[in-house]
């Protein structure tokens, strides 16, 4: 090392260790998700203290100043750490806790109860805490340990409040409080009257802060909470509805207040004033914009509208504002009245029915509509003759130029491409249409593509075609960059062989005969980064190896895991006959077998159709996933029915840890799927 370096004053080397050392309080202070304890990643920073014996030496009781729990391992060690050298308990200032309760924690907190001021606390554990040790008394030692300390902020952190052990800390925890006199801030996620009540106890709790939403039954519980002489404050991290907010007491009112920390709403009974001034007198064009934004719908004159800003405007509640907008002023109603039936929400079938008589009786009103977002309590596929006759469909559709997403409740396609002249374009960007009527597949004719030259997303269910060389539409769809193919005549599939798509990259395709997947694969397999499909009739059963065909490939779905090497699990016989000829050959052969592929980052394993994916089949599956000819590989996504371990106790006892272990030497790890990836095994 630089004796330069050496040399340095000691305050300000001890500086330099502290600022590297000390865990913020943005990670140390976070609440848990179901994936906190998986996804744990060590930190590289007490390495900072191996440079030399004077680092060392300056550095470790700032090392000891936050502890994070998480292990029994963990504890014991800290607890050697603190039996050897009693002075680093006066060093701890924080102490976050998230294993049970055992002699060992029992002696850290007791040892470093009266320099803490900061305790993180999770409420919960598996109930097989309860059987390694006689907890009863393990229990009470804590406690006695906790009535040691005297924190100024108490974090209560949990994920199952259904939990035993959730109980035993709420005792606890009533037995502590009242002698506590240094606490003045709590943080949790989680409130109970059993839990009000203990934190009402203590004697100069002033600021509570609550991060879960708040619902009807949460009012008494707050009124509870709200009997505390010393208390102040109630944040709400959540805003609630209306509805709640108007059985909120006098005294809750005072105290309560709403959104982030930083820009709190705080509820107070004031009188209502009008406004002073008018509306400022803009063009037309101008509101026009300001309404547009407002409504959360964006400008058709100089606003792309993407699939995500879809996503996000068809809301209700936004809807709810829109409505409240247009009816401001005769001037907004004419300038909002178009985002207003840009994206109509219609919430059941009766609303449906009232929309489309409307639409009959005023047909200019289909012009502004861009989608359907028909809600969940409307989901139908309008064919329109449960409301209409077929003319009436037809001159319906008719309207829908300025259509930018067709969603699978409302079929358009392809009746819509009918509508427009030879030469001029749809703005549809995005279309998930369902093409059956009745058990017959809708005929769509090649030339039904031609107007849609905007579409990126296209996704269709059934549907069958029919074509010579000639009718071949080659460059109708140039934008198009997601392909989804479901259960759709091999026709259909044949064409899309033959049409030149630049900018494919994602597809999906299932239902059809692997001779014609095979075909299609070998057209657009080259530039495409996602794929999904069945691995035993379709990724397994191709004449070339599928990753050979995808070089540049970057995720890979298998759509069929849940059948993937088990006849007996097959749920029906005629399933088993159907797939016998496929499960006689080993499952996911092709990735043994491909030659080193460079791009392939992620395979994602699905479960559709079943709650439950069996273990064994899960750990067989894994096992054929040879990581050498995957050279990039870095993650493999469980179905949605596995869940990573949240604690120690759920690790020991997890089926696929040391799959997981074998993968993470490989450089790979197991995704949920919200994309955490499974570090800790």
């Amino acid at each position: 090392m630089s004796s330069s370096i050496e040399k340095f004053p000691g305050e300000l080397l001890e500086e330099i260790l502290r600022d590297a050392i000390i865990i913020p309080d943005e990670r140390f202070l976070a609440f848990r998700t179901a994936s906190t304890f998986a996804t744990f990643v060590p930190s590289t920073a007490p390495g900072i203290l191996r440079v030399s014996r004077r680092w060392h030496q300056i550095g470790t009781p700032w090392l000891y100043e936050s502890i994070i729990l998480r292990t029994s391992a963990h504890v014991a060690l800290v607890c050697r750490a603190l039996a050897a050298f009693p002075l680093l308990a006066t060093r701890i200032r924080r102490l976050r806790i998230e294993v049970g309760p055992s002699d060992s924690l029992n002696f850290i907190v007791w040892s470093a109860g009266p320099t803490i001021h900061t305790i993180y606390l999770a409420v919960d554990l598996p109930d097989d805490i309860f059987h390694s040790a006689p907890y009863l008394s393990v229990g009470s030692e804590f406690s006695r340990a906790l009535r040691r300390s005297n924190p100024s902020r108490l974090v209560l952190d949990g994920l199952d409040y259904r939990n035993r052990l959730n109980t035993i800390i709420r005792q606890t925890l009533s037995e502590v409080i009242p002698s506590w006199f240094n606490l003045v801030q709590v943080d949790l996620n989680y409130l109970s009257m059993a839990l009000a009540l203990a934190l009402r106890g203590g004697p100069s709790v002033r600021q509570i802060f609550l991060r879960q939403n708040i619902m009807c039954k949460f009012i008494p519980i707050l009124r509870a909470l709200a009997g505390g002489s010393s208390l102040q404050v109630i944040h709400c991290h959540h805003m609630p509805n209306l509805n709640i907010l108007e059985k909120i007491s006098i005294r809750l009112l005072d105290i309560i207040q709403f959104g982030d920390a930083s820009a709190a709403t705080v509820l107070k009974r004031t009188k209502m004033y009008a406004l002073s001034c008018a509306a400022p007198d803009l063009p037309d064009e101008v509101w026009s914009r300001i309404l547009a934004f407002a409504m959360h719908v964006h400008h058709p004159d100089y606003v792309d509208l993407s699939v995500d800003g879809f996503h996000q405007s068809v809301h209700e509640h936004i809807n709810a504002t829109r409505c409240s907008i247009v009816l401001v002023c005769r001037r907004f109603n004419r300038l909002g009245t178009p985002f207003l039936h840009a994206f109509p929400i219609l919430a059941n079938s009766k609303l449906v029915q009232c929309y489309l008589r409307l639409l009959q009786r005023q047909p200019q009103l289909a012009r502004f509509i861009r989608a359907f977002p028909w809600t969940i309590g409307s989901m139908i596929s309008l064919a329109f003759e449960d409301f209409f006759i077929k003319s009436t469909v037809i001159s319906l559709v008719a309207l829908l130029t300025a259509l930018v997403h067709a969603t699978p409740y409302f079929r358009v396609f392809p009746q819509l491409a009918e509508e427009f002249a030879e030469g001029e374009n749809s703005p549809l960007i995005s279309a998930d249409q369902l093409l059956l009527d009745g058990e017959e597949d809708v005929f769509i004719s090649p030339s039904a593509f031609l107007p849609f030259s905007q579409l990126r997303s296209l996704e269709l269910s059934c549907g069958c075609t029919s074509f010579d060389s000639g009718d071949v539409p080659h460059d109708a769809l140039p934008a198009l960059t997601t392909l989804k193919i479901l259960n759709c005549g091999s026709s259909l599939v044949k064409l899309f062989i033959e049409m030149r798509l630049p900018s494919l990259r994602e597809v999906e395709i299932n239902g059809t005969q692997i001779d014609v997947v095979y075909r299609f694969l070998v057209q657009h397999g080259f530039a495409l980064e996602r794929l999904a499909a069945c691995a035993m009739q379709y990724l397994d059963a191709c004449p070339t190896n599928v990753l050979d065909l995808c070089p540049h490939l970057i995720e890979l779905t298998i759509l069929d895991a849940y059948l993937v090497r088990s006849i007996s699990f097959l749920p029906l016989p005629r399933l088993a006959i159907k797939y016998a000829q496929y499960l006689m050959r080993p499952p996911l052969g092709f990735i043994a077998d491909a030659a080193p592929h460079t791009t392939l980052k992620r395979i994602s394993l699905c479960s559709i159709g079943y709650k439950h994916f069996p273990v064994h089949e899960l750990m067989q599956l894994c096992s054929r996933i040879v990581p050498h000819p995957l050279m990039a590989l870095e993650e493999i996504a469980t179905p949605l029915t596995y869940f990573l371990p949240r604690n120690e106790v759920e690790l020991n006892d997890h089926h696929l840890r040391e799959c997981a272990r074998h993968m993470l030497e490989h450089g790979i790890a197991f995704v949920d799927h919200d994309g955490n990836r499974w570090t800790r095994v």
